[in-house]
């Protein structure tokens, strides 16, 4: 899942601004506020390193904040993000003594002169930071909101004024700390794609932070992204994954370790479909055999809306070629021919209502 880049060196002057800026992505999470909270009044906790720990529990967000961390993670994993909010002037967390490795850096992403553009943005770093993003993408520049404390956009030599010149980049992006215009940003994070998704799916990204944690709300996240750009390969492969996890959560729940749905050879893998129908003998379900036999004893509401929905994700996944939790399985392989939008739209209704129903089921099996 995309995620929100904040390199700002300056954070322990800048907890109010983490409070405001990330509001949205706090909701739910009141542990992080309270934290950064007690932080904030305490100085002998404002250290930046607390400061990183409290907002780890934020999934989209990463806080670096000094330029070499900000250059590394920039030149190795930009592509992460959605959204990068930098404060030009890094100055005040001294690097010189990196400076040998960010020349390196520099010159391998293809930057010539580096020792002159180091020399030359001493203060404006962000102007740096925002060239190698241009470099590796050049739309990269309108995911870029600057913070600064002077509105003037000095000239450099990769200078920000000739990107604002070739409306590469929008002037509008350049925010002067604490004005209104940090609202700009504010917006921009609540709009973002992953937020907008997760505020549309907001009951069902809630059940599975909950049940299953957060890397599995991120694949939630993306097989919806998926589903909306018509990738229908990658959408498939991680419904299969979706559900599977759904229902090897259920049958660890309901702790019949010995139940004859489990694989025999593979322990820890179930018979999906026995497990999802269970055994009938003379036209009733056989005790001990599944979901089915499960809601006899406990009534988790176990209906053929839930059942049918489960099979039908199971089995079609399975005839276009994808199958187990597996992550070799290789996705350009996956036999989408017969899977129109119809049926993408049916799928993803199914998954939506068996998330919901596994909220219910949990409560009484747990």
């Amino acid at each position: 899942m995309s995620k929100i880049l904040y390199i700002e060196d300056e954070i322990t002057k800048n907890i109010a601004t983490i409070k405001t800026f990330f509001k949205t992505l706090m909701k739910g999470n009141e542990k992080v506020l309270k934290r950064l909270t007690e932080i904030e009044e305490n100085n002998a906790l404002n250290n930046a390193d607390n400061i990183i720990d409290a907002c780890k529990e934020i999934s989209k967000l990463e806080i670096c904040y000094s330029f070499p961390e900000a250059i590394k993670k920039i030149t190795n994993e930009s592509h992460k993000y959605e959204l990068f909010i930098i404060d030009r002037n890094l100055y005040s967390r001294k690097y010189h003594a990196e400076i040998p490795n960010i020349l390196e850096i520099l010159k391998e992403s293809g930057i010539g002169d580096a020792q002159s553009i180091v020399d030359g943005h001493m203060e404006r770093e962000g102007d740096i930071l925002a060239f190698l993003l241009f470099i590796k993408n050049h739309d990269n520049l309108c995911k870029i909101f600057f913070l600064t404390a002077h509105p003037y956009i000095p000239e450099g030599i990769h200078k920000l004024d000739h990107f604002i010149d070739t409306k590469q980049f929008s002037i509008e992006r350049v925010i002067i700390k604490g004005s209104e215009a940090e609202g700009k940003i504010i917006k921009a994070i609540n709009d973002s794609e992953s937020m907008n998704i997760e505020n549309q799916y907001l009951l069902q990204c809630s059940i599975l932070r909950f049940e299953l944690g957060e890397e599995m709300v991120d694949k939630f996240i993306d097989m919806i992204r998926y589903h909306s750009s018509d990738k229908r390969s990658e959408f498939l492969f991680l419904l299969r994954n979706l559900c599977e996890n759904i229902l090897h959560s259920l049958a660890f729940g309901m702790g019949e370790y010995n139940a004859d749905y489990w694989n025999s050879e593979k322990t820890q893998l179930l018979k999906i479909m026995q497990f999802i129908n269970g055994r009938y003998y003379q036209g009733k379900v056989v005790e001990g055999s599944g979901l089915p036999a499960y809601n006899l004893k406990k009534n988790i509401s176990y209906n053929s809306i839930i059942r049918n929905a489960l099979a039908s994700i199971y089995d079609i996944t399975s005839e276009c070629g994808v199958h187990s939790l597996s992550k070799g399985v290789n996705i350009s392989n996956a036999n989408i021919a017969n899977i129109s939008i119809y049926t993408m739209q049916s799928l993803l209704a199914q998954i939506c209502e068996v998330i919901v129903w596994y909220d219910k089921a949990m409560e009484i099996i747990q």
